[in-house]
């Protein structure tokens, strides 16, 4: 009976993806980090891309850019990103933007969650 446990709370532990709750150290065979603990496994094929991450965004921002360039967004619902850039670009040079980002936060000291 306590071989059945035993093997259960073993199953717990090495959840397949998931990082150990007990602090166990990480079976044979198995990825473990520095501290000996199972690692998180992915789900896609093969390793993973270096700086993966930002992938997502950069497509974001260069869909954003190439409708921008073909017309195909009005300026004066978004602007492209060059425009953005240009105007944040121009705000900082005159101090205006840092000045602007003071008054917000000072103003937010009411605001009751």
């Amino acid at each position: 009976m306590s071989d059945t446990r035993t093997e259960a709370a073993a199953a717990v532990v090495r959840a397949p993806g998931r990082p150990a709750r007990t602090g166990a150290a990480a079976p044979a065979g198995e990825p473990a980090d520095r501290g000996g603990r199972p690692t998180a496994r992915r789900l896609g094929p093969g390793g993973g891309l270096p700086f993966g991450r930002l992938i997502g965004p950069a497509l974001l921002v260069a869909v954003w850019w190439g409708a921008a360039a073909l017309g195909l967004l009005d300026p004066r619902i978004l602007s492209g990103p060059a425009d953005v850039l240009g105007t944040a670009r121009d705000l900082v040079a005159q101090g205006r933007l840092q000045s602007n980002m003071l008054v917000s936060k000072s103003d937010r000291s009411h605001v009751v969650l």
